[in-house]
């Protein structure tokens, strides 16, 4: 049964709007032009649910902060990595104009090396390249109750690994966590991610906070540098799975975790 549209805000003052509907009507919708009216849309045909958001301003930098700590990470850990944004994934076999649009996500590795190989062969062979090739580690800010199953979701499409970044109390504090994701199996908190082997929902929390008040790129830098290489700080694996570090600017009085 398809339920009415609803209209939510977001703890970090986005607009969410919703609806559910049959697989059918969702494959039938997924023609439309949507992006006219959203920066971001999620049509899944399969939990038979559309979202589509206007992203605040607070949203849109905790996501540009977290692509820095990620790509600067990448670097320090001798690894190459490649971030996207604004790019719908799915699987195999889904229809056209469906999926999951995360709010930045990551291939590394050798997927890095084909992305460059088709972007020598043009617009074309890069998108068929990020049709076929899912991202490795794929990040949610600010998630609500739309989102529920979306984790299970991605790792039907192949992603690897979903960081779920949420700002919580008052005053203010990130949180991360980190879960491993699988094609056929429930999603699974971890200690430490893969994808960038040995780095904690601590060390993530800590460099998007430090970095935020860094305004040049020298600084941040730096900034995520001390953090990630802090004596002690990397290949722990007694840390917990979520980490919440306090925010020393609070951008709303009044946010909490849907």
């Amino acid at each position: 049964m398809t339920m009415p549209a609803t209209c939510y805000k977001g703890p970090l003052g986005s607009t969410f709007y919703a609806l559910r509907a049959d697989s059918e009507t969702v494959v039938r919708l997924a023609s439309v032009d949507w992006s006219r009216e959203f920066s971001r849309v999620c049509l899944d045909h399969v939990r038979g649910i559309i979202v589509c958001m206007s992203p605040s301003w607070h949203h849109e930098k905790l996501g540009k902060l977290i692509e820095d700590v990620v790509d600067q990470t990448a670097d320090l850990f001798g690894q190459v990595s490649e971030g996207f944004q604004s790019t719908r994934y799915r699987a195999p076999g889904d229809p056209p104009g469906t999926g999951l649009e995360p709010d930045c996500s990551f291939i590394v590795g050798e997927k890095v090396e084909g992305y460059a190989q088709a972007l020598k062969e043009g617009e074309a062979a890069v998108d068929d390249y990020l049709e076929r090739t899912p991202p490795d580690l794929v990040v949610e800010v600010e998630l609500t109750h739309f989102d529920r199953g979306k984790a299970k979701r991605y790792g039907q499409i192949g992603v690897r690994e979903l960081w779920q970044v949420r700002v919580v109390g008052a005053p203010a504090e990130i949180s991360v966590e980190m879960l491993k994701l699988y094609r056929r199996k429930d999603p699974k908190p971890m200690r430490t991610s893969q994808i960038l082997p040995g780095l904690m929902p601590k060390q993530v929390a800590e460099a998007v906070e430090v970095v935020s008040t860094a305004h040049t790129l020298s600084a941040r830098t730096e900034a995520i540098s001390n953090v990630i290489l802090r004596k002690g700080a990397t290949r722990v694996q007694d840390e917990p799975g979520c980490y919440s570090a306090h925010r020393s600017k609070q951008p709303d009085a009044d946010m909490h975790a849907a």
